[in-house]
């Protein structure tokens, strides 16, 4: 009896989260403040990206894609792959999500905000070391609900150098470590607002 209840009870839960549609658009985050010193070292980090990227086509780039990859900066990495992760940690409950990312301030902002339900932003992105020699990269997250033109994240955040491991994995940079987790715990954050509704 108790396990009938229980399947009646979360399968409108179920049907619901599936059937539910939401479209998020992911804005590039404006320039980074880097600190001075560690600019040969995001060149070299970004460098590995780019080769990282034109070896994994075998050379087998369209003009387009490859004037892609030379033109990636941090800002991009942190938008595309910000929208990678929520694809995949609110796929299993909102399968029918859409997910889009534009630069800030262009037409493009401006027509996806329209069609979209929720607006993603990292503010305010700073890179520094701190007193140990230590990479952080502080930053404001943003996800505003568009319809309703209400806040809900709007919270500073530090990610450090730490390598997390997993799919969070930074063993190749530092850089890439506190990159990688920015993007942890903006999506993290997000996602649990969606996970409580």
């Amino acid at each position: 009896m108790k396990k009938t209840i229980i399947i009646f009870i979360f399968l409108p839960f179920i049907l619901f989260s599936q059937n539910k549609k939401s479209s998020f658009l992911i804005i590039y985050p404006a320039n980074i403040s880097t600190s001075e010193n560690l600019n040969a070292e995001k060149i070299e980090y970004l460098d590995y990206e780019k080769n990282r990227s034109l070896e994994s086509s075998n050379g087998n780039l369209k003009d387009k894609l490859k004037k892609e990859i030379e033109e990636l900066t941090i800002e991009k990495i942190i938008g595309n792959v910000t929208l990678q992760s929520l694809q995949f940690y609110l796929y299993e409950n909102f399968p029918k999500n859409k997910y889009s990312v534009a630069e800030k301030n262009t037409d493009s902002e401006t027509k996806e905000k329209k069609k979209s339900d929720y607006l993603i932003e990292y503010n305010n992105l700073n890179i520094s070391e701190n007193k140990d020699g230590k990479l952080n990269l502080s930053f404001e997250l943003v996800l505003f609900d568009i319809k309703k033109k209400e806040y809900l994240i709007q919270k500073e955040f530090v990610a450090d150098e730490i390598n997390q491991g997993g799919m969070w994995g930074c063993s190749e940079s530092r850089f890439k470590c506190i990159i990688n987790n920015t993007i942890r715990i903006g999506t993290a954050e997000i996602a649990r607002k969606f996970w409580k509704e």
